[in-house]
C-alpha cells in the first residue's frame, strides 16, 4: 500500500514520550510513511525541541489548553502560542479536540490569527475538528 501513512499518537504528558516514539520508529523499515500525531499537554516537556527533527504529521490541541483573555476569547499561553508558531513551518495538520459537542469556532479563529501573523510563505494550513464523545 504505497500511499498509506501510519501516524502514532504521542501524548506529551508521558515523561519519556520522545524515547518511546523513537524506539518504535527505529523498528519501522519505511520511515517515510511513518509520522507522529502530537497531543499537546498543559506542561510541555523539556525535550520539546527534539520533536522538530521528527516527521510530525499533526498536532492535537484540546480546548482545555486555552485560557480566556480580557475580551473573554480563548487564547493559548505564551509557551503554547510560541510552539504553534514554530510548528506552522512544518505545514502539519492542526486538530482542535473537545470532549463535548462544543462550538470550536473561536478556537479555530484564534489559530487562524496565529497563522495570519506568520510570513506569507507559511500561510498554507489545514485544520481538523474532533469531538470526543
Amino acid at each position: 500500500m504505497p500511499n498509506t501513512e501510519v501516524w502514532v499518537r504521542v501524548s506529551l504528558k508521558e515523561k519519556n514520550c520522545w524515547e518511546i516514539y523513537n524506539s518504535f520508529r527505529m523498528n519501522i523499515k519505511r520511515t517515510n510513511c511513518f509520522g507522529a500525531l502530537l497531543e499537546i499537554s498543559e506542561d510541555l516537556p523539556e525535550s520539546i525541541n527534539r520533536w522538530f527533527g521528527e516527521n510530525i504529521r499533526a498536532v492535537s490541541l484540546p480546548i482545555d489548553l486555552f485560557v480566556l483573555n480580557h475580551k473573554n476569547k480563548p487564547v493559548l499561553i505564551k509557551a503554547h502560542h510560541d510552539l504553534i508558531s514554530k510548528l506552522i513551518a512544518f505545514k502539519i495538520n492542526f486538530i482542535i479536540s473537545s470532549q463535548n459537542n462544543e462550538d470550536v469556532s473561536e478556537y479555530r479563529d484564534y489559530l487562524c490569527y496565529i497563522f495570519s501573523k506568520q510570513p506569507k510563505v507559511f500561510n498554507i494550513f489545514a485544520f481538523g475538528i474532533v469531538n470526543f464523545l
